[in-house]
């Protein structure tokens, strides 16, 4: 496996994962609108099979830095690879005492999809619960 910094030519790949895990909104909310410095991705056998990154405080809604579009194809979950690629984020990150966070929500119909287990295991804490977000169907 192959943690690595995505580029713009991953965009089809990424387009294909996030199809897989959000359907269409990922694509619709503009997931792929910016990819270079964005993402991460994990590779295996030259596809791209997990992916997620860090907005920097002035692209995030909570004036902090925040994890983005964090997600892994089927036949590879539970295999700790948001895990690796998060770490590899966070030691980039500046020891500025910025505070980072996640929106860990499901998508509707799918409850297989969270990241509360992620976080849990990077030592995060839970700040708000079930913020509901009218413009989308989903609970963070």
């Amino acid at each position: 496996m192959l943690i690595r910094n995505a580029t713009d030519s991953d965009k089809e790949q990424l387009r294909v994962l996030f199809k897989e895990c959000f359907g269409n909104m990922a694509e619709n909310n503009g997931a792929l609108s910016w990819i270079q410095g964005r993402y991460k991705v994990a590779e295996i056998d030259n596809r791209i099979v997990a992916v997620s990154g860090i907005w920097q405080i002035s692209n995030s809604d909570y004036n902090g830095y925040e994890i983005t579009w964090t997600c892994t194809t089927k036949e590879y979950r539970k295999q700790g690879l948001q895990v690796a690629i998060l770490k590899q984020c966070l030691r980039e990150l500046p020891e500025d005492g910025i505070s980072l966070y996640c929106d860990c929500w499901r998508v509707k119909d799918n409850d297989k999809i969270n990241l509360h287990s992620v976080m849990k295991h990077l030592g995060m804490n839970e700040v708000l619960r079930n913020r509901i977000n009218r413009k989308y169907p989903h609970s963070k």
